[in-house]
């Protein structure tokens, strides 16, 4: 048995009660999982893509749950809709985001959803949190630290304090 969580799920935000909207999304999860949930700290970090828009607020979450991928992410995007998401402008801002980043042992391609996340390698805003809380998390023959430590990304990550 390995001693990381199944499935990881980045978490993020820039819309409102960003804190609330995290917080409630870990509850969400939390409804999903069996056991507990694996959480990094809050991390603020620099908006990413094309859009100009104020700092995000992000985090990863680890979890075992009975639900395969389809399902859960149906689940995920439940729970952004009843924090108030809307997907107007791709990469721009958001109350909450919920991305499946990785399931231990799978590899998944469908129109909807693709595990590992296919952007993941280029975000320091998914890989820094991450890294505090599963650095040797391996999949694809690459553990977090490494993807982390060669991420072309250089814009910030900080952890919240607090």
């Amino acid at each position: 048995m390995s001693p990381h969580p199944r499935v990881w799920i980045g978490l993020g935000g820039n819309v409102g009660d960003v804190a609330g909207h995290l917080a409630a999304a870990r509850v969400g999860l939390a409804a999903l999982a069996e056991g507990a949930l694996t959480c990094s700290a809050l991390y603020e970090t620099a908006p990413w893509g094309p859009i100009p828009q104020p700092p995000f607020i992000n985090q990863v979450v680890g979890l075992d749950t009975q639900l395969d991928p389809p399902r859960l992410l149906e689940a995920l995007l439940a729970i952004e809709a009843g924090r108030g998401r809307t997907r107007e402008i791709r990469w721009g801002q958001r109350t909450l985001d919920m991305d499946i980043l990785a399931w231990r042992g799978l590899r998944w391609r469908a129109p909807s959803l693709i595990i590992p996340h296919p952007r993941l390698e280029a975000r320091r805003f998914v890989l820094a949190p991450w890294a505090e809380v599963a650095a040797d998390f391996t999949f694809g023959g690459r553990s977090v630290a490494a993807r982390l430590a060669a991420c072309p990304d250089a814009s910030w990550a900080r952890r919240c304090s607090g």
